[in-house]
């Protein structure tokens, strides 16, 4: 839920509409590729948002999924071993 609500802000922000215009004809695959590059530059400049270390972080997420598997919606249940295997 809250995943989607910072979707419909981040979409909606002046500044990723003018980002998302300017792949022109590919516009259809904008979303992905800002969506891409918004978490690359969040990882790459992780220890300006948060103190703990990114490995410890992403180590501790993927933890709690495990912990909460089955009480996780279908797909993240199926998805979440993978992102952990493939970090």
């Amino acid at each position: 839920m809250r995943h989607r609500r910072i979707d419909r802000y981040t979409d909606a922000h002046p500044a990723v509409a003018a980002a998302r215009a300017r792949f022109g004809p590919l516009r259809r695959y904008a979303g992905i590729v800002l969506d891409v590059y918004f978490d690359h530059c969040l990882a790459h400049g992780w220890a300006r948002w948060d103190a703990t270390p990114l490995d410890a972080f992403t180590a501790r997420v993927y933890r709690v999924l495990g912990e909460r598997r089955g009480v996780l919606p279908p797909r993240l249940a199926a998805l979440a071993p993978r992102m952990a295997a493939q970090d």
